[in-house]
């Protein structure tokens, strides 16, 4: 997806705090195609692309459980500000009808 622009295979990220950029070169998977790593190159050079998308890095040895949450599409709308404000005008012009009857 052109639009996604986290870390996957052949996609470069830049390393927050690290000043570095990564590039995703393979990922390594267990029996049941469960991701268990990757293989990962570096660009720490001063000419590195400048990319849009950013990682954190977590060590293993400081991590915490954590639980998350996916979740795949929140609104309807791809624009729902947009859309409330349509529909709250809609609103105010059904209402202007409603009293002119009167």
């Amino acid at each position: 997806d052109p639009k996604f622009f986290g870390l996957a295979p052949g996609k470069q990220v830049g390393l927050l705090g690290a000043g570095v950029n990564i590039t995703c070169d393979e990922v390594e998977r267990d029996s049941t195609g469960a991701v268990v790593g990757i293989v990962a190159s570096v660009d720490a050079s001063a000419e590195r692309a400048k990319v849009k998308g950013h990682i954190h890095w977590v060590a293993a040895e400081t991590a915490v459980p954590a639980e998350i949450r996916v979740y795949n599409v929140l609104f309807t709308p791809e624009m729902p500000e947009e859309e409330a404000a349509a529909l709250k005008a809609a609103g105010a012009d059904d209402a202007a009808a409603d009293g002119a009857d009167d």
